[in-house]
């Protein structure tokens, strides 16, 4: 999308190179910008472009201003015909060509540019804020409608249940699961961007709400809390424009996590498997495991039998529809039919009187809006950042996959607001956090869910539910509700990454995985959590903090400026160029300093001190080719300023080459134009050759 200055550059490549061959982008563009045929927007809007942090919502007033652009670029009319008996060769841009693009603009009357209101402004982006504005109008009845009705009632029918089993996970009375599974639903299916996912009780985040309501005293109000805080924080991160954060998390570590919470809701699940009465028991899995075998003398094995057929029922239906051609098998809502079949079981043979527990009564009725109780607040606020933390990296997974899988935008700044709206608004309606959950959205895909329509559909099934179903799931069978998490826990296991990991032989990542798995089972999840985060924070510093540094020499062929690593460049004596290939900070500039260091006394960055060379070559000047250093802070400015001081007292010429416009003038007011000799170049060569003029060496 470089739009019209690539446009103008291609109908002017004639003009530049008559003759010769065609050129590249990047060089038409410098050339363009040394000639002054580049203005500083266009450069502006190329640096925007080229710096891959840059958001969509960054680039919205660039594309808007490049409409004008375009209009204005079609209109003049640029012939340039080259003599037939001359060959050219590379030739300055002929002046005037054509007028500059600041000057086209200027020429233009002031109402040929249409002034965009602030109410247009708005009207245009509040779509982009509130996704279901713009894609609703454009719903194609014929197309998407029986396809997202499908898909609502596969998920529905998985969601129902789950959101029964994943409270109890949570220690929460059932009827908060199925307000969790309403309220959450019908606020994402208005702001959400992904048109799968499936917002929602999960497996994980419940578990992780559940170790923090172990000590609380009140129980559903410290869960609402709990909700409001996580979508606050959630909110936040979206308005700041945190996104970014889900890429900061190592995958190693965070699916050794994974799977110990795998591990954990298993063993959680395993009194209930085997039928144990109530009785209190360690959260911590290394104190359960004990409790657990003490006890097997109590096992009711008619439960257990009941368990293992909801299982294997589960197992069997996940195998028929993963390697069945059969396309009807897609549509059967194995968790459904579990919940039918034991409810059903369980009410004709009356099994609840041979020590099968059941659900009981559920008091169900429209949710009346209630305020958060934020006398817990001191207890929770902690818990909500790791969760929400945890449960956005979850859920933007998934959406990112399927964002990529049917080639749509999809921002996670937006996904933070709309999932942080869900539990905000849920909050009020007695529900706990909950997230996007894989197993229900590869449902909703499999069923041919198209757009938010689905999850529409759904909350009001769920609604249905709640106000006239309650009922019926008084003779569910718990084990029934536990098989369906254990079965849940199991597909939260990735063993692919472990086995890739060691397929490449990377043992210190595999490592990683094992001792974070063996952490978060032995230590706990909570302290799993804070180690996840720790040490991807302390990694990403790491490798941030020293900088990507290319020392350059010069062809003798071409004369271009290249790596000194291939044996045919040769560097230039008493001239050091480096190419420092990424913006800096004040966390990355010490590195800088090192390495010129190192250079100057050993002769090269990477020479150990044991091993430098008795002789130095003679220096008299350091480049610094800056074409891809984006962006510098404050101290990295005034560091660069006091080193060109300092050089410049030993009689070394700093220099920058290509140096961006938008750090021309800091620069300058840093002080630099006090020293001898403008120090900015527009081109390598040209620093090259002004340290060349100068004939000052120092020996070192």
């Amino acid at each position: 999308n470089m739009l019209n200055v690539n446009r103008w550059i291609q109908k002017n490549k004639h003009v530049m190179y008559p003759g010769s061959a065609p050129i590249d982008y990047g060089t038409a563009f410098e050339r363009l910008q040394e000639e002054g045929y580049i203005t500083q927007f266009e450069s502006d809007f190329d640096t925007a472009l080229r710096n891959t942090s840059s958001s969509e919502e960054d680039l919205l007033d660039y594309d808007q201003h490049f409409d004008e652009y375009s209009r204005m670029l079609d209109e003049p009319d640029i012939n340039f015909t080259a003599p037939r008996n001359i060959q050219y060769t590379e030739i300055p841009l002929p002046r005037p060509v054509s007028p500059p693009i600041q000057d086209i603009r200027d020429t233009k009357p002031k109402d040929k540019i249409a002034k965009v209101t602030f109410r247009e402004k708005w009207t245009r982006r509040i779509p982009y804020y509130v996704p279901v504005l713009n894609w609703l109008p454009k719903y194609s009845i014929r197309n998407y409608l029986i396809k997202d009705i499908v898909a609502s009632i596969g998920t529905a029918s998985m969601l129902i249940p789950q959101s029964l089993a994943y409270s109890s996970l949570a220690g929460l009375d059932p009827a908060i699961g199925l307000y969790t599974a309403w309220i959450p639903v019908l606020i994402y299916s208005l702001l959400g961007t992904c048109g799968q996912l499936s917002i929602g009780p999960d497996a994980m985040a419940s578990l992780l709400v559940g170790l923090e309501l172990h000590d609380a005293g009140d129980l559903s109000g410290t869960a609402h809390l709990l909700s409001f805080l996580v979508g606050v924080v959630l909110f936040f991160m979206g308005v700041v424009r945190w996104g970014f954060l889900d890429n900061i998390l190592s995958e190693p570590l965070l699916a050794g996590f994974i799977n110990a919470v795998a591990v954990i809701i298993i063993v959680d699940q395993l009194p209930s498997l085997l039928g144990f009465p109530p009785i209190e028991m360690e959260s911590e899995i290394m104190y359960k495991l004990p409790q657990i075998i003490e006890n097997l003398y109590q096992t009711n094995y008619l439960t257990l039998s009941l368990g293992f057929v909801t299982i294997g029922i589960l197992f069997g239906f996940r195998i028929v529809k993963k390697y069945s051609r059969v396309s009807f098998f897609q549509y059967i809502p194995e968790t459904m039919v579990v919940v039918v079949v034991g409810t059903l079981l369980t009410w004709g043979l009356k099994l609840n009187n041979y020590g099968v527990q059941i659900l009981g009564s559920i008091e169900l009725s429209f949710p009346t809006p209630v305020l958060p109780n934020f006398k817990y607040l001191p207890e929770t606020y902690s818990s909500a950042i790791i969760i929400a933390v945890i449960g956005f990296v979850e859920s933007i997974i998934v959406a990112k996959s399927y964002a990529s899988k049917y080639n749509y935008s999809m921002s996670p700044n937006r996904e933070l607001v709309a999932i942080g709206m869900s539990n905000i608004v849920g909050s009020f309606f007695r529900t706990y956090p909950t997230f996007g959950s894989l197993a229900r959205s590869s449902v909703s895909d499999a069923l041919g869910a198209q757009t938010q329509i689905f999850g529409f559909l759904t909350s009001i099934f769920i609604l249905l539910t709640i106000l006239f179903l309650g009922p019926l799931f008084y003779y569910l069978p718990k084990v029934v509700m536990s098989g369906i998490i254990l079965v849940a826990a199991c597909g939260l296991f990735e063993f692919e990454e472990l086995f890739f990991l060691a397929k490449i032989r990377s043992y210190l990542e595999v490592l990683l995985t094992i001792a974070m798995f063996l952490i978060t089972c032995f230590a706990g999840v909570d302290i799993g959590i804070f180690i996840v985060l720790g040490v991807s924070i302390f990694l990403v510093i790491k490798h941030t903090s020293v900088p990507h540094i290319t020392v350059l020499g010069q062809d003798p062929n071409d004369y271009k400026f290249k790596d000194i690593t291939d044996p045919n460049i040769s560097p230039i004596p008493g001239v050091l160029i480096v190419s420092i290939e990424e913006s800096l900070y004040f966390a990355n500039f010490e590195q800088i300093k090192k390495i010129f260091q190192r250079i100057e006394k050993l002769g090269g960055a990477h020479i150990h001190p044991a091993e430098g060379k008795e002789t130095v070559t003679p220096l008299s000047g350091i480049v610094i080719h800056a074409k891809h250093v984006y962006s510098m802070d404050g101290t990295v400015i005034q560091s660069f300023c006091e080193m060109m001081k300092e050089y410049n007292k030993r009689g070394i010429h700093m220099c920058f080459a290509q140096l961006d416009s938008s750090l021309k003038k800091p620069f300058s007011r840093g002080g630099i134009h006090h020293l001898e000799g403008d120090r900015l170049f527009n081109s390598t060569s040209d620093a090259v050759e002004y340290i060349k003029s100068r004939k000052t060496t120092q020996y070192i």
